[in-house]
């Protein structure tokens, strides 16, 4: 009696104990289902959407996803909002007849958002390009920019990798991984890099280099170039409409500002795009130019493609009213328009292949992180922007009409990307400074205008001298006696002389056992580099998602309209190819909204565990490609399922709730 005595106190205190736990734990759910918790999440996300969208517009789809959709701290909220839904139902417990709409309301927002996260970590989105006549592809290039490191060293090339993220906006932050005991970092990023020339020492061989600066007070970027000697593409430095030369010494006195054959340095190009459009009589050049009327004689033109045009333009401003004329010359023709007419408009040179465009007036010229800008209205320092376009000749002079002698770059026949037309008359207008290698302690610079001989003195490294273009000032850097001549990338900042841009780009240090390297990577151009005796491979492009299988274009197909060239639809013809066995399925076909689906199965498309194929664009200039957008979403059936009871819940809470009649059916 005395030990059933003490089993029933026993077990009166247990259930006082769950009893107590029980009203703890039901005062927590209280606390996360309560409405006013709900209230302040709906509100945060509400906030949050709109500067997503705001977001969205203004930039980027990418810097929405980055800092708002995709950021933990949203993800972190939706979680927080499942929790709050789940608690209120629990607070509620013994359910009433009389809440099962509620019930329904709330599990169907937490499916949906179940089935949203699954899609999330475990779905894929991305696009494929294919070609026909091409192997087939097997991965999906998705929307987010990585930096992809493969290590080759360990024998396994392509399993090991690691990919570092960046952010549509690079906070400048260090981001650093770790593959196969090296380390990998992203030091910063670009969003323009170029190719220049570098000159580096070398205790064998090589050829004397110089490094010159030009510097000027009106604009805030200065321009550094090395100059090789012997070198056509690295020995000269077309800068406006003139020239800067590295020469030997010895190769002085047969030379003169007429009958000497220039390189034009373009830092961009790739070393083996030296001869171009060969085959083609006439090529599509563009020029830049700047003139300014304070400086009539400084006027700043730089050679977008193709080749030059011999412009020599001028901006006047007489009596401070209006904008002023733009007067032109080229060759013996001359130009001259109201300012006034022609900003924003196209305007055709007669009897020339030549026309300005982009035509941008400046009245008080400043130039503003890179970029230039009018402080004021007022005409204090007035400047005109314009593009030089047309299609110029690059033969020689035997395809001229006219005599040698008369030869001018205003004629199109006498233009020539490469400036081989220099010797023959091409040159004998344009300024220029030629620097002659003595030794590496003495150089000899002579300046040219107009033909004749202007100034001639010995400068060293560290010296500054006035180049007589206007405010610019040349000045030695270094000197080399053996060097050789390298391509390296750099950031690109918006100014004067900094070429063609080869798209944006980071910054990436290798680091392995004390021993480092640094370098940019361009944006969808790999590389290799060597890190001690491994061979690693780095690229910086759009995300790769390999995929277990592989797609083949067969064939493309694009349907015109009647009696027109304008499309009216586009098929592709695909071919499935399972890796693991190298069997082919059968040709399937894809047009606007006709999907295919691999692997292929009753219920595919709703349970989202297959790849759904859709065309989403093709290339108007190559009929034999196109590009297929690609998704796979394991959440779409929770999405499905929890959409149908979030709206079974609403249906029921606001149609049968408030008949008597049918809550006393349910609660019979």
């Amino acid at each position: 009696m005395k030990m059933l005595g003490r089993r029933r106190r026993d077990w009166a205190s247990v259930s006082a104990n769950r009893g107590d736990f029980w009203k703890e734990w039901r005062w927590w759910a209280g606390v996360f289902g309560s409405l006013g918790l709900a209230m302040m999440l709906m509100g945060v996300l509400i906030v949050a959407c709109i500067v997503g969208t705001v977001a969205e517009s203004r930039f980027d789809t990418s810097v929405a996803r980055a800092y708002i959709y995709e950021a933990p701290w949203f993800i972190g909220w939706l979680l927080l909002l499942c929790i709050n839904l789940i608690a209120a139902v629990v607070t509620r417990y013994p359910w009433k007849p009389h809440q099962i709409g509620f019930i329904i309301t709330h599990a169907g927002i937490v499916v949906l958002l179940a089935g949203a996260m699954v899609g999330k970590i475990w779905g894929v989105e991305g696009n494929v390009t294919l070609r026909k006549g091409d192997g087939a592809v097997d991965y999906l290039t998705g929307s987010e920019r990585v930096v992809a490191v493969t290590d080759g060293g360990t024998g396994e090339d392509g399993k090991a990798r690691k990919n570092l993220k960046t952010s549509p906006v690079f906070n400048g932050k260090r981001q650093t991984d770790r593959l196969n005991g090296m380390r990998v970092s992203l030091l910063g990023a670009s969003k323009a890099l170029g190719m220049r020339t570098v000159a580096r020492p070398v205790s064998n061989g090589g050829t004397p280099a110089v490094k010159i600066k030009l510097s000027s007070r009106m604009v805030p970027h200065s321009i550094e170039r090395w100059l090789v000697l012997g070198q056509p593409r690295h020995n000269s430095l077309r800068f406006g409409s003139g020239k800067i030369r590295f020469l030997d010494a010895d190769s002085k006195p047969a030379l003169g500002p007429n009958d000497v054959a220039f390189a034009t340095l373009d830092e961009a190009t790739p070393e083996s795009d030296e001869a171009t459009h060969d085959s083609d009589k006439r090529v599509l050049s563009r020029e830049r130019h700047f003139v300014f009327a304070e400086m009539p004689g400084m006027g700043m033109s730089r050679v977008i493609e193709g080749s030059p045009s011999g412009m020599k333009a001028r901006l006047e401003v007489t009596d401070g009213k209006g904008k002023g004329r733009l007067r032109i010359s080229m060759g013996e023709r001359r130009f001259a328009f109201a300012v006034d007419r022609i900003v924003g408009r196209g305007v055709e040179l007669e009897g020339t292949p030549w026309r300005l465009e982009n035509i941008e007036y400046y009245a008080d010229f400043r130039m503003k992180k890179g970029e230039p800008v009018s402080v004021s209205d007022q005409a204090n320092n007035p400047a005109l922007r314009f593009v030089v376009s047309g299609r110029a000749a690059h033969a020689d002079h035997e395809n001229c009409d006219h005599p040698k002698d008369e030869c001018d770059v205003g004629h199109s026949c006498c233009s020539d990307k490469s400036d081989k037309a220099a010797g023959h008359g091409g040159g004998k207008n344009s300024p220029e400074i030629t620097i002659y290698y003595r030794n590496k302690d003495a150089l000899e610079m002579v300046s040219h205008s107009k033909g004749s001989r202007a100034a001639s003195k010995v400068v060293r490294a560290g010296m500054q001298v006035e180049t007589g273009w206007a405010d610019w000032e040349l000045s030695i850097e270094k000197v080399h006696r053996n060097a050789a001549a390298e391509s390296e990338l750099y950031p690109m900042t918006r100014g004067v002389g900094q070429g063609r841009s080869l798209g944006p780009g980071v910054r990436v240090e290798l680091k392995k056992a004390g021993e480092a390297k640094v370098g940019w990577l361009p944006f969808e151009r790999p590389q290799t580099w060597m890190v001690g005796n491994r061979e690693v491979g780095l690229r910086f492009g759009f995300e790769r998602h390999p995929l277990d299988f592989a797609v083949k274009l067969e064939d493309f197909e694009v349907s015109r309209n009647e009696g027109t060239q304008s499309p009216a639809g586009f098929k592709s013809s695909v071919r499935f190819i399972d890796e693991s066995n190298g069997t082919a399925s059968p040709v399937r076909r894809i047009w606007m909204n006709h999907p295919a689906m691999y692997p292929n199965f009753v219920g595919a498309g709703f349970l989202g565990t297959s790849y759904k194929f859709s065309q989403a664009s093709w290339n108007p200039d190559n009929l034999d490609q196109t590009t297929l957008q690609v998704l796979r979403d394991p959440g779409w059936s929770l999405k499905w399922i929890g959409s149908l009871l979030t709206c079974l819940g609403i249906f029921t809470v606001f149609y049968i709730k408030p008949y008597p009649q049918i809550r006393r059916l349910l609660e019979q």
